[in-house]
């Protein structure tokens, strides 16, 4: 079965008078899809308001109408070019296309996403009216004062910036956008993050900090980590997750509920509001006991995206990020490196998803958890919780979208 391509979204960003750069922009897109992209997994697409945008009346007129279809703070990357014109005025900038720029550094300033590309053509232009020059100094402005995180190019004509965005997009892809799936070497996290504090003079069982999960102190030597049996009246399972997290400053939303069908499983719902950090649950070991690994190599569980509870604008496909919480009371993550996830998809089939606990594919998530006492490499001979982050098909993390998804059968292979 050929493997399902992740997607990037570009937003193409500009005033009217660089259409043919424009279409450019759109061209050389494709090309990468052809190319380098569809060879490491990707296909990139397109956003663009002569293509993406439908008649219609909207509360905030035509810039309204532009946003909701670009949908920027949520695109992987920006790409703007600005000669002549500045555009027209809107509501709160000096023209739409500064609008969508501020758009994308505010989503830029809290995630670090989009990837913003600005330039600027440099061909001569002769001002025929005050109109003309005063839109030129505007552009003039609005590049003198653009934030001094900004890096931008300067092209001479349409053919030098065909030369220069294939060549800039080609390095972002090559650098930024690693082979899908690929899981990359990754260094022991830098020594201010995770200090050693003399813990090699302590023996785990003396410090037993994954009871801050609120598990017991004894271990357990067991293949399942959760079966979502629950069982009260022994208080063998009495609970299977620990806890449910969510963006409210975003207004995003998570519950979870254990469906006790054969086998049972837990049922997830989200929602992730755009330029949100992504809902994730913890689930807790049976008998909220931390489950020694021993010689087991992987955890593995099933997943899907519960179809029956689909509907209008849900998710067919649900991007689902891993960490682990270890004795040490530690999250670390599974991916390439800081801040980036391997991703695993999930959609309306259940489908089994192994997680290799062996090997430096593991960094340190310093956003939970303990992260300044405890060893600075990775140590999963502990696991006192499984972390799933949940989300749309994104970059380094899952991303906006809403869905329910059903788990079942966590186990240690």
């Amino acid at each position: 079965m050929t493997p399902m391509k992740k997607h990037l979204s570009v937003v193409i960003a500009s005033p009217g008078d660089v259409k043919p750069e424009r279409d450019l922009i759109s061209a050389t897109l494709d090309d990468l899809n052809r190319g380098i992209a569809g060879e490491l997994g990707y296909h990139i697409d397109c956003r663009r308001w002569e293509t993406d945008v439908y008649p219609q009346f909207h509360p905030h007129g035509t810039q309204g109408a532009i946003d909701k279809a670009l949908r920027i703070q949520d695109c992987d990357i920006l790409v703007g070019i600005f000669w002549s014109r500045f555009g027209t005025p809107v509501a709160d900038a000096r023209s739409g296309t500064e609008h969508e720029f501020r758009l994308a550094y505010e989503a830029w300033q809290m995630r670090e996403r989009p990837v913003i590309m600005l330039y600027f053509k440099t061909e001569p232009f002769t001002a025929k009216t005050v109109e003309d020059a005063e839109q030129l100094k505007r552009v003039l402005e609005f590049k003198s004062t653009l934030p001094q995180e900004a890096v931008y190019g300067d092209v001479d004509d349409i053919e030098a910036f065909g030369k220069r965005l294939l060549n800039d997009l080609t390095q972002l892809l090559r650098q930024n956008f690693k082979l899908r799936g690929a899981v990359q070497p990754l260094a022991a996290p830098p020594a201010q993050r995770a200090p050693n504090n003399e813990w090699e003079q302590f023996e785990l069982s003396q410090l037993p900090l994954y009871t801050f999960c609120g598990l017991h102190r004894e271990t357990q030597r067991t293949a399942t980590f959760q079966d979502f049996r629950i069982d009260r009246q022994r208080y063998a399972n009495p609970n299977p997750v620990t806890h449910l997290w969510a963006d409210v400053y975003r207004g995003c939303t998570i519950t979870a509920a254990v469906e006790e069908a054969e086998p049972p499983h837990l049922s997830v719902a989200f929602e992730n509001k755009p330029s949100s950090w992504p809902c994730n649950l913890t689930l807790r070991p049976v008998g909220e006991h931390a489950v020694v690994v021993g010689d087991h190599v992987n955890l593995t569980f099933e997943a899907r995206v519960d179809s029956d509870a689909s509907s209008a604008g849900t998710l067919a496909e649900v991007a689902m990020g891993v960490r682990v919480i270890n004795g040490w009371f530690q999250h670390w993550a599974f991916g390439p490196g800081p801040g980036r996830y391997r991703l695993f998809y999930i959609t309306d089939e259940w489908q089994s998803i192994t997680v290799p606990l062996n090997g430096d594919s593991w960094w340190l998530f310093t956003s939970d958890g303990n992260h300044y006492f405890g060893p600075p490499k990775v140590d999963l001979d502990i696991i006192a919780g499984v972390v799933l982050e949940l989300g749309s098909d994104s970059i380094d993390r899952p991303g906006p979208g809403r869905a329910r998804v059903n788990l079942r059968g966590l186990h240690l292979t």
